[in-house]
């Protein structure tokens, strides 16, 4: 997405409460109707996050900066960026804790 804007986007941007990092761009797209394990946490995927207008404004300035909804539209025909999970095994995450997909 970065690379795409041509400039730095602050995480906080899309509000997420898990960042995942070295996938595939929009591997969590396949992730919806999947469980999902995360350390010795499970969550069911049901649904893409569509981005909304909130992501245009810099977490740190406030300032309306950027159009990242229609940046995702123009570049890969979609406005949809992560995926919404719910825990169903609740347990601890830690950062560098392994992801897996259940088949």
């Amino acid at each position: 997405m970065e690379r795409i804007a041509a400039r730095p986007l602050d995480p906080l941007r899309f509000r997420a409460n898990i960042h995942l990092d070295g996938l595939p761009p929009f591997a969590e797209i396949d992730w919806v109707g999947r469980d999902l394990r995360i350390g010795n946490v499970t969550m069911s995927v049901f649904d893409r996050t569509v981005r909304c207008e909130a992501t245009n404004v810099d977490p740190a300035t406030a300032a309306r900066d950027m159009a990242i909804p229609a940046l995702l539209q123009r570049t890969w025909g979609r406005n949809d960026f992560g995926v919404y999970a719910r825990m169903t095994e609740p347990g601890d995450l830690g950062v560098g804790d392994a992801v897996s997909i259940a088949t």
